[in-house]
């Protein structure tokens, strides 16, 4: 005869947030370690940044008030900026704030995890750019925030790892790496090195992550794919842009890049 023991409610809760505790230093100390080095590591994907940027032009006209809830050193702030937006940036690194601060004094840092948000006041749109919402095993808590803090219509513009990087498998299917292919499509979730911290990114299908997190809160607009057909760093995979441009917000490419953006809007 076995016995089951039960754990009280208020252990299990001190348990669960100690875990989320630990979880967010993790994170906050990799990329405090990394911070001076972060503009120059991400340049082989400006190309991205820069669908993105064209992405908010359309959506942000001047005057906007926007939120960043990971900004990083402020790649992004500095482009919506020189637009006259305005913008709040937050980040769970006090390392990537102090080089925003340097680029841009003028603009109000908080640090701050996007699911822990100390943010008062309203937006017209809530930005995410470069997987940062993948450190978070559970986006409900940043769902329900990001929707009170936008204005009614406000735009919520996300940019996160995909599930399934069609052109990842295929490569790695081509190569005969069944192993890879096998990791890829079975492992959720991914360990990213953040330099010499191995931080776990939780990935999402654009689909599932919009019908299961945002759609209570939020209507949908449009899904964009990033790196489906042109890979990430090859400088060869230029001459793809063209075409990948024509197809990134198509079904089904629009959910078979490295990367996937959903535009959202939050219903009154």
């Amino acid at each position: 005869m076995s016995s089951r023991i039960s754990v009280p409610k208020h252990q299990a809760s001190e348990s669960n947030a100690a875990i989320e505790t630990t979880r967010r230093d993790t994170i906050a100390a990799a990329y405090n370690a990394i911070a001076t080095e972060y503009d120059l590591q991400l340049g082989s994907t400006q190309w991205i940044r820069e669908r993105l940027w064209e992405r908010m032009d359309k959506l942000f006209p001047t005057k906007s008030s926007i939120l960043d809830v990971t900004a990083g050193t402020g790649l992004d702030v500095s482009h919506l900026i020189e637009r006259d937006v305005s913008v709040v940036a937050c980040d769970i690194s006090p390392h990537m704030l102090d080089i925003l601060r340097k680029k841009h004094p003028q603009i109000k840092t908080i640090v701050s995890d996007f699911n822990h948000l100390e943010v008062t006041g309203k937006f017209d749109g809530i930005i995410s750019t470069f997987a940062g919402l993948n450190t978070a095993p559970n986006l409900g808590v940043f769902a329900e925030q990001a929707a009170s803090l936008l204005h009614p219509g406000g735009i919520l513009f996300i940019h996160l790892l995909n599930r399934w990087p069609m052109l990842d498998i295929a490569r790695q299917f081509a190569r005969f790496q069944w192993q890879d292919v096998w990791q890829t499509l079975t492992t959720n979730p991914r360990n990213v090195n953040v330099g010499d911290v191995s931080v776990p990114h939780y990935v999402y299908s654009p689909k599932f992550l919009y019908q299961s997190v945002f759609a209570s809160k939020f209507r949908l607009s449009r899904i964009e794919g990033q790196g489906f057909f042109r890979p990430l760093y090859a400088t060869w995979g230029r001459q793809l842009d063209n075409l990948e441009r024509r197809l990134a917000s198509l079904f089904p490419f629009h959910s078979m890049g490295v990367f996937f953006s959903l535009e959202l809007s939050r219903v009154s």
